[in-house]
């Protein structure tokens, strides 16, 4: 994996360097050195990777099929990383970013579908 391809990944993932270190169990630093290309990038941490990738095609998939059945096309996104922990506590340790860019990956395939807020009074 070269660092190019470590940053879209990420970025694809919908995490920033700070959430790919927690998940993974390194420093930031060492994502970071990673995709300035100062460290090579372990063959332990591509696997990891790519167990992220599946997980969250996996999301994406039962998200679709969730809106695909249900009545109303809505779907919630959240504020925080806590609030999504909160209603959500199988996502942990993943950030509000990764849900945001599994619901937005889900209603690319699902037309019509409605995002909302948890908590529209919250700012």
């Amino acid at each position: 994996m070269t660092p190019a391809e470590l940053v879209v990944i990420t970025g694809w993932l919908g995490l920033d360097q700070r959430a790919l270190a927690q998940i993974v169990g390194v420093s930031e630093r060492s994502v970071r050195r990673w995709t300035q290309g100062t460290y090579p990038i372990p063959e332990g941490i591509r696997e990891q990777i790519e167990e992220l990738e599946a997980f969250t095609a996996g999301a994406v998939g039962e998200l679709v099929d969730a809106l695909c059945d249900a009545r109303d096309l809505v779907v919630a996104i959240y504020r925080t990383s806590e609030e999504m922990w909160d209603a959500r506590p199988e996502f942990e340790p993943y950030p509000a970013g990764w849900w945001r860019q599994v619901v937005a990956r889900a209603v690319h395939e699902v037309p019509g579908v409605t995002i909302v807020f948890t908590n529209p009074n919250t700012h």
